[in-house]
């Protein structure tokens, strides 16, 4: 059978049999390409929600050993580790926190560090930075095209952790 105005196989000259595997292979070759970098993408990423997750574990450990840290030198040591971990695995976070709220975590780790009797804030602290971790890990897990959709919009991780740290 025969479709009027459609050439069946058999009737393609070899030049048409070539071009037509020519612009499969190119299509292929795109199709390879993109791939590719979405994959090298999605590694990267997951990269560095590893190394957000490391660090907001290291903040959190860090908070912690403060609070229960019992004598003076105990917290002053504390509160100089705490500033420490701080300025090494800030970076790591500041990825996916607004400008204006890594200032403001800024601001409460190096309060809580310079007034380690002060500890009002603390706990709270401790369960934002908790909370920050759990949400990385969970973006760390996802499937490449969950988070290239989930990153945009009102639900972006940079908006969520935003509401976590507003919360106090």
């Amino acid at each position: 059978m025969t479709v009027p105005g459609i050439m069946t196989i058999a009737a393609w000259s070899p030049a048409d049999v070539s071009f037509l595997i020519g612009v499969v292979g190119i299509l292929a070759g795109l199709a390879g390409l993109v791939m590719g970098f979405g994959y090298q993408f999605w590694s990267v990423r997951r990269a560095e929600f590893a190394e957000a997750v490391r660090a907001s574990a290291a903040l959190a450990e860090a908070l912690r050993a403060l609070g229960t840290s019992d004598d003076a030198t105990g917290k002053d040591a504390a509160g100089t580790h705490l500033l420490q971990v701080w300025r090494a695995q800030g970076p790591s976070l500041a990825i996916y926190v607004a400008p204006s709220n890594y200032r403001v975590l800024t601001k409460r780790v190096s309060d809580i560090a310079a007034d380690p009797a002060g500890q009002n804030d603390l706990d709270n602290l401790v369960e934002q930075i908790d909370k920050v971790g759990a949400l990385l890990w969970e973006e760390h897990n996802t499937f490449i095209l969950t988070s290239l959709v989930h990153d945009h919009g009102e639900n972006g991780i940079v908006r969520r952790i935003q509401d976590i740290i507003e919360s106090s």
